[in-house]
């Protein structure tokens, strides 16, 4: 994202710029009219203007309240993943690994050039916390904070983004299911599990008012919605190999600076080590946190390919979900599980020769042939595994 242009000075300053002058001067800009010949602001949800931390663009300069919403976001973001990663039974060690796949990556970093897109990914792993406990404890106060987390994420203000992350939270949900057979999950599960959205939508819509109802409004009267072709909007379908490359894809630039020279060397090692992380997470024990990141990844693919792949034209794809690079939403977490899960299996070797394995909870019993097919695997690199045995 270059910061000097984009979104950014084009959309994001001067609609910050107009909301707090028009609130330093005691109005609310229900309308603005420096857009064509007028259109709505507090009713057009992209404006952010209900989210609580746009209260820095009207303490500061856009300049300094921009660094101060991506300061906060960004430390949002590693805190929020780091827990997350912990709640899901990973080691520290593994959880920072994790927090680097999130932080670290091109589309992160490009999201920055959309800070309501960029504040709506940062409150997902929050999101995730509180769905995950939950289904865990089952209380009352865990689906509360989740809700109010999930409104903070609608009033962010970026509509693709939003919808990308409620496809993320449902797969998790539907892999957090408590069932022991396929009818039970007919009969019982499948009623409350649809009940249980209906009463989330609601909250939410609820607790985003008046943002909300304006904005449903404002798309209701909007001649243009429902009525994108297909083709717009997956104008910003993935080339394959682009999803894939964990950092900078080769040939862009990021704030200006080319990704060429030893540059792209370190983001080309990046890649190539993540690649390797991914082929180890296969010797790996298959829990369900493994399968729900495969199959998480699974699903990215397929809406980050878009109009690449003949599958997608037979999908039901409704034309909100726009911008198929918004994708990465659901690979990058599902990239930061395949990481954490390879470091917390490296972690969980003796030595390179016997690759005893110390059986820790999240691993079970050790497996002989996976350690043979580990041997050959890395016996081309020059990884230096501890000798000592790790607690």
């Amino acid at each position: 994202a270059n910061f000097s242009g984009g979104d950014i000075v084009s959309r994001y300053l001067p609609w910050k710029y107009f909301l707090s002058e028009s609130i330093k001067n005691s109005a609310l800009p229900f309308w603005n009219p420096f857009t064509a010949s007028g259109y709505p602001f507090l009713g057009d949800i992209q404006k952010g203007a209900f989210y609580p931390a746009g209260i820095f663009f009207f303490l500061f300069s856009f300049d300094t309240a921009l660094k101060v919403f991506f300061s906060a976001h960004l430390l949002l973001l590693g805190l929020s993943s780091f827990l997350l990663l912990k709640t899901l039974g990973f080691s520290r060690p593994a959880a920072l690994g994790g927090v680097i796949i999130i932080l670290f990556n091109s589309f992160t970093v490009s999201l920055m050039g959309a800070p309501g897109g960029f504040a709506v990914f940062s409150l997902l792993p929050s999101a995730v916390i509180c769905l995950s406990l939950f289904f865990r404890n089952k209380r009352a106060v865990y689906g509360g904070l989740f809700l109010i987390v999930l409104s903070l994420m609608l009033a962010a203000g970026h509509p693709a983004a939003f919808i990308y992350c409620l496809l993320f939270l449902l797969l998790f949900s539907l892999f957090n299911l408590d069932y022991t057979s396929f009818r039970q999950l007919l009969l019982n599960k499948t009623p409350r599990f649809f009940a249980a959205l209906s009463v989330s939508a609601i909250a939410v819509f609820l607790l985003t008012m008046p943002q909300s109802g304006s904005f449903i409004n404002v798309l209701a009267n909007s001649a243009a919605f429902g009525s994108v072709p297909l083709k717009e909007t997956l104008h910003s379908s993935l080339d394959f190999f682009s999803v894939f490359s964990l950092l900078i894809p080769p040939g862009t630039a990021v704030g200006g600076m080319e990704n060429t020279g030893y540059f792209a060397g370190r983001l080309n090692y990046f890649s190539a080590a993540f690649i390797f992380m991914l082929l180890l997470c296969f010797f790996a024990r298959k829990d369900k946190t493994l399968i729900f990141a495969a199959c998480a990844a699974a699903a990215a693919l397929i809406l980050g390919l878009g109009n690449k792949t003949p599958l997608f034209s037979s999908l039901p794809i409704p034309s909100l979900i726009e911008h198929a690079g918004f994708s990465l939403i659901i690979f990058i977490p599902a990239s930061a599980i395949f990481a954490s899960t390879a470091i917390d299996y490296i972690r969980s070797l003796d030595k390179i020769g016997s690759f005893a394995v110390l059986a820790p909870a999240r691993f079970g019993p050790s497996r002989q042939k996976s350690h043979h097919n580990l041997l050959r695997a890395v016996s081309y690199t020059h990884l230096t595994l501890p000798t000592k045995r790790i607690v």
